[in-house]
């Protein structure tokens, strides 16, 4: 009876447990965690056999084993200071073709003899009206004013085509080109061009060298076409002055500190005050970062332009930036207290130099007012006695009349009078102050050398609200014009509570189209079906159109940066003085109410002729330490002596294509952040100590835990580094090298002698067939006909050419750092350890191309069916083998294809730092959103080869594997079928996540690349929570941050409409007076483009029947916080998890388990309920909630520094020279004003708002 109840309990039970398993859905699987350990270490070993067998990693491995006695410790200090000795060498070299510029042009003009009628027939080259005739004649209506010039490529001149015979003038706008003295200056300056041919043939490194006249015009050489910055949409008139750069003004006159005096009293107002501003403005403009600067707005008491700017700051460009948008639209009122400005200003600058602060060399104080009822004597007897501190004075107006006053102020205390009667005038009037601050410097006659911090061309475009607001509108445009023309229906948000919304008034904010714009994975994974009635798969099936869950704004901020690198630069100059002590001048005398000329009259004078300069290219110092030389995941850098990079690995200047605005100022303390750093802006004291360090010039080394990132700030590296410092001689920089530990102490140093055993082997064996590539960017031999033009075409064309003739005739040389430099030879000059070293793994390597022979699959039968794309073997000393599928994979590469850099590409870095997690190890990665991107990509695997034993072992190459994604996807699925798991069903999710947390394989296919987050955020921080990964929080200092505002739904809107059509006449009429007076009058070499006087609205395309409404975005400088994940452990062992998830009721199993000899885990996500799976962006955080006080400190920040060695801020002599200004209005050419106000005048009418960064 009990049996047989007992069997009855044990049915019931078996029928509850089937009913549940029908109702529930719940898959039966005997052990879920050794199915899933099964299932792991089947992929895990498959994909290890694979990749070992296809890359030859066996044969390989042995070849460069057979040689571990070649691995050597280096020594790290003394390399450092090799390479060290090596850029001052380089940096004198640029020195002394620097000063033989100025003396020759010194010399030139001591001969010269000033022609008053000068031949209007000067034979120059103008930058901006050559043209190569080669390719046709330009389409301009002055071809008449235009010269032909042959012009090439030269590896030294960056993009640029040049001209090595000549060299070419540039003119600025506001210099009249015809004018009797700038004729003069052009015509003695054309012999100038001779001695920069010979600078260039003797050091054949040298990239641009120029002379910058006081005049204002340019010589260049070579001679090139003036490129100006922008595009179609964004091309501004060439406002170019080398008066106003940075290198022209550190040149010709020492560090100095600056209070500006404003006068905001009653009377600036109107155009006065846009005058005075437009002064402010361009004061700071010729601010350096040597130099420091207070600004004060005075009537009856005295303002700061901010909160943080009550005291004198460093004038970086953060600094500037911000006053200028401080002082943006300054009110006025009241009276002006000229005693209170000038107490004020005079107590800033002595207590300033008191506590031995800023620049202590030169102080100034600019005063900008309309005039003074006095001269306010007493004052300056009591605070500037000694005239120690000079004063400057600009006078705002035309008809003003309290003039001598001013002018006393400016005489009697070193300084110079200028007024500025319009906007025409501003530029020039403002830069009179710089010749006067050069006095000492020219009676001294002792020449300086100065060094600019890294800057770009003028030629790169440079984020500006203007530029944003220009791109911005053209997207807009395209938009509105796609809409019209294929008759699409713009997708809008509906409201529930708002069924009745009007059809043709739609808000563009979360779904936009556009042909151009990028598809996200995380936001079109969750976009509705439908939208409208629309079927969102029939949108997504339309060629030209992408659908993203963002506004235009964002878009235009997640557009990917472009990958080809800036041509960065620093610039030398000197100057170059003017040998006459006296000049004759001739002065406006009044007679019965007429101004008539006086007599000529001999005058003191201490001028300069200009600055000459020489670029030396971030490339070429770079060069001195190639990664080669410090092997993989090593680095250099260097800094100024304000302790901002001149060059370093996270170093990001560009922003999608633009410059951004503070990409000069960039501090070690933003690029080097140490693992303890948890804070915004804290600043790790080792990390500090090194800086400081470097600024003062100590020779010196430190050990530092640091936290950087790797694949677009994606991947997160943390790792114990070694800096190696000193100081650059006679320059204000100083350099490092930076060695990974533990490996990056070691050196494999296997090589081939190749001066004894070329004769016995042939080597061009080993460089048979297309499927190898070198190193791009090092340089194994140099051509010594590389100033002709005639040098191979292609890296690998280099290495063939020296191997065919140069190797097998012995007409090569070893570079050596005992040669002077510059190393001039008549032969072919080697790196001799990168060149036989080159040899000696082309040799280890070369099996590669006999045992790397495979078929497209394996056998079916076995279950073990995958697609290859392509296999490769790079090596440290940049050679990369690589065989493809299709040899037309080959060809249709570009150099930043993965068979390039080597050691430099992210997946040989990764590779050799995974090797201490696991030697057996493929790391594997797919492309970020590479789901939704596109139909089919690769997978990539990498692994690293070490040789020797411990800790003497050192990484010598990495093999790896590309797979067809789909082939790989369908492995892994099959895999998990045979073992019973199905994948595929309703009831659980399937993921393959890298050591990151972005997902290599999905149950959804277009999940791939995706971070976790982005597909369920509970889930993946419950896996951060149980320690499988671990977040590490890093701060991105150089981020660009959108600010969006709402687009304005008022009423009163349209009360604006009959303003803006009267808006665009004015704009319509300024724009085509402009064209019809620079036509006519083409002295001027001004072009307009049509696009900057215009400013058309979104709103006055026609678009039918729509009414589109756009938010309106600016881009910003900002800090972010980057949250980035790392794998913690790689257990072997299956693990077991759960999660409660929203709405609350619910409670998930999950399973984790590693995938052998792999950076991958397999997460197994059992659905027993139903959860709302949260998505969560994978990006960076604004940090936008910063107090005034924190964000005070940013722009207060005094970290340490070293002004120059030199400072000249008087003279003996100086008190003989009494020429400071005339106290007379100033007259213009009628023309050349108002080609230059109307463009200042309208830009302000129609884009009030804008400024510029």
């Amino acid at each position: 009876m009990h049996k047989l109840q007992w069997r009855n309990f044990s049915i019931l039970i078996i029928i509850m447990i089937f009913l549940s398993i029908s109702i529930f859905h719940i898959p039966v699987i005997r052990c879920y965690e050794k199915t899933i350990q099964d299932i792991a270490k089947k992929f895990g070993i498959q994909m290890l056999n694979i990749g070992y067998e296809k890359t030859c990693f066996a044969k390989i491995s042995e070849n460069f084993q057979k040689h571990r006695s070649e691995v050597k410790q280096i020594d790290a200090s003394k390399l450092m200071n090799d390479m060290r000795q090596e850029l001052i060498q380089m940096f004198s070299l640029k020195q002394e073709a620097a000063e033989r510029i100025a003396i020759e042009t010194e010399k030139l003009a001591d001969k010269y003899a000033y022609q008053k009628n000068v031949d209007n027939t000067v034979n120059y080259y103008n930058v901006k009206r050559i043209y190569d005739d080669r390719f046709g004649e330009p389409n301009v209506p002055d071809l008449y004013n235009y010269k032909s010039l042959a012009l090439s490529h030269h590896p030294n001149f960056e993009d640029s085509k040049v001209n090595l015979q000549h060299s070419a003038i540039h003119v600025p706008i506001n210099v009249y080109e015809q004018a009797s003295e700038i004729q003069n200056e052009i015509q003695w300056t054309e012999t100038l061009t001779e001695t920069l041919t010979n600078n260039l043939a003797y050091d054949s490194s040298l990239s641009w060298q120029f002379f910058c006249s006081e005049k204002g015009f340019l010589r260049e050489y070579p001679a090139f076409q003036w490129k100006i910055a922008g595009d179609s949409t964004t091309r501004s008139p060439d406002l170019y002055d080398c008066r106003m750069r940075q290198w022209y003004i550190q040149a010709a006159a020492s560090p100095k500190d600056i209070v500006v005096l404003l006068d905001t009293s009653g009377s600036m107002t109107g155009l006065r005050k846009n005058i005075a501003q437009n002064v402010v403005f361009n004061i700071l403009d010729t601010l350096t970062e040597d130099d420091f600067v207070q600004v004060l707005k005075f009537t009856n008491e005295i303002k700061y332009v901010g909160k943080c700017f009550d005291r004198m700051v460093q004038a970086t460009k953060r600094n500037i930036r911000q006053m200028k948008i401080q002082l943006e639209g300054f009110k006025t009122s009241d009276i002006a207290n000229f005693t209170l400005g000038f107490i004020e200003a005079f107590k800033v600058l002595n207590n300033f130099e008191k506590q031995k602060k800023g620049a202590q060399c030169n102080q100034a104080v600019m005063l900008i007012t309309d005039g003074a009822p006095e001269t306010f004597e007493h004052v300056f007897l009591k605070y500037n006695h000694n005239s120690k501190i000079r004063v400057f004075t600009y006078v705002i107006g035309r008809e003003v009349t309290q003039i001598q006053e001013v002018y006393w102020m400016a005489c009697n205390n070193r300084g110079f009078y200028a007024q500025v009667a319009n906007l025409a005038e501003v530029r020039e009037q403002v830069q009179q102050y710089i010749p006067v601050m050069s006095r000492p410097i020219v009676l001294s006659a002792k020449r300086i050398f100065t060094w600019t911090p890294v800057y770009a061309p003028v030629s790169e475009i440079q984020l500006t609200d203007w530029i944003w607001e220009e791109r911005v509108k053209a997207m807009k445009m395209k938009f509105l014009k796609q809409m019209q023309q294929q008759s699409i229906p713009i997708l809008e948000e509906e409201d529930d509570d708002d069924v009745e919304k009007k059809v043709n008034e739609t808000y563009v904010t979360e779904v936009i189209v556009d042909e151009d714009l990028p598809l996200s994975a995380a936001a079109a994974s969750h976009l509705p079906k439908t939208v409208n009635n629309i079927h969102m798969d029939n949108i997504v099936d339309i060629d030209v159109l992408r659908l993203r869950r963002s506004n235009i704004e964002h878009e235009m901020a997640r557009l990917p940066e472009r990958k080809k690198k800036i041509p960065l630069r620093v610039t030398l100059s000197t100057p170059v003085f003017n040998h006459r002590k006296y000049i004759n001048i001739t002065r406006k005398i009044l007679v019965k109410n007429v101004y008539k000329d006086s007599d000529p009259e001999p005058i003191r004078i201490a001028q300069l002729h200009g600055v000459a300069g020489i670029d030396v290219p971030i490339r070429e110092i770079e060069k001195t330490a190639s990664s080669y030389q410090l092997g993989v995941n090593g680095y250099s850098f260097m800094l100024t002596n304000n302790g901002k990079v001149l060059y370093h690995p996270d170093f990001r200047p560009i922003f999608q294509d633009m410059l951004k605005p503070y990409y000069t100022s960039i501090d070690l303390n933003e690029v080097e952040i140490s693992n303890q750093t948890s804070e915004l802006r804290w600043m790790d004291p080792i990390i500090n100590t090194v800086r400081n360090e470097m600024i003062e010039g100590i020779i010196g080394h430190q050990k530092i835990f640091i936290k950087t990132h790797l694949d677009y700030m994606k991947r997160p590296v943390f790792k114990l580094q070694h800096y190696f410092y000193g100081k650059i001689d006679n320059t204000p920089f100083s350099f490092a090298i930076v060695l990974p530990e533990p490996y990056g102490s070691y050196r494999f140093k296997g090589q081939i002698d190749l001066k004894s055993e070329s004769k016995r082997e042939n080597f061009t064996r080993f460089f048979e067939g297309n499927n190898w590539r070198i190193h791009p960017d090092w340089i194994y031999c140099e051509n010594p006909h590389k100033l002709s033009g005639i040098v191979p075409q292609t890296p690998e064309d280099a290495i063939l050419q020296f191997l065919n003739y140069d190797l097998a005739t012995n007409s090569f040389v070893f570079k050596t750092s005992k040669t002077p430099m510059p190393r001039r030879y008549d032969n072919v000059t080697c790196d001799k350890d990168l060149i036989q070293s080159l040899i000696f793994d082309a040799k280890m390597t070369h099996t590669f191309e006999e045992c790397s022979k495979f078929s497209l699959q394996f056998n079916q039968q076995d279950q073990k069916t995958i697609d290859i794309a392509s296999v490769f073997v790079s090596t440290r000393s940049g050679i990369t083998r690589f065989k493809t599928v299709d040899d037309n994979y080959i060809d249709n590469k570009t150099d930043n294809d993965l068979f390039t850099r080597s050691i430099d590409e992210v997946y040989y870095r990764r590779a050799v730092d995974f090797y201490y997690n696991d030697s057996k190890a493929f790391v594997y990665s797919i492309p970020f959103e590479a789901g939704y991107k596109e139909p089919n990509f690769l997978v990539t695997s990498s692994h690293a080869i070490f040789v020797g034993s411990g800790k003497m072992s050192a990484p010598v190459a990495v093999v790896g594997v590309q797979y067809n994604y789909s082939s790989f996807y369908s492995t892994f699925f099959k895999i998990a079928d045979h073992y019973k798991l199905n994948c595929l069903s309703d009831e659980i999710n399937c993921f393959v996540l890298d050591n990151n947390g972005f997902i290599i394989i999905s149950d959804i296919y277009k999940h791939a690349g995706l971070f976790l987050s982005e597909i369920n955020d509970d889930l993946f921080q419950n896996m951060v929570r149980e320690r499988i990964y671990r977040r590490i929080k890093l701060f991105d200092y150089q981020a660009i941050c959108i600010r969006t505002t709402p687009f304005s739904t008022s009423t009163s809107n349209w009360l604006q409409t009959p303003w803006n059509h009267f808006r665009q006449i004015l704009s319509w009429f300024a724009t085509n007076l402009i064209t019809y007076f620079t036509l006519l009058f083409n002295n001027y070499s001004f072009a307009l483009d049509n696009h900057i006087a215009m400013s058309m609205e979104e709103t006055d395309y026609e678009t039918d029947s729509f009414d589109i409404k756009f938010n309106k975005s600016n881009p910003k400088p900002c800090d972010k916080e980057l949250s980035l994940y790392e794998l913690i452990s790689f257990s072997n062992q299956t693990r077991k998890y759960s999660y409660t998830c929203e709405p609350g009721i619910c409670t998930r199993t999950y399973y984790v388990q590693n995938i052998p000899h792999s950076n991958l885990i397999l997460l197994v996500l059992l659905k027993t309920c139903h959860c709302f799976e949260k998505s969560v962006r994978f990006e960076p955080r604004d940090i936008d909630d910063l107090t005034e006080d924190e964000s005070c400190k940013t722009f207060r920040a005094e970290q340490f520094r070293k002004g120059p060695d030199v400072c000249y801020k008087e003279h003996e002599q100086e008190e003989e020279i009494k020429y400071c200004g005339k106290a007379t209005m100033l007259q213009q050419s009628f023309v050349l004003n108002l080609l230059l106000i109307f463009p200042l005048f309208f830009r302000h009418l129609l884009l009030p708002e804008l400024y510029l960064f």
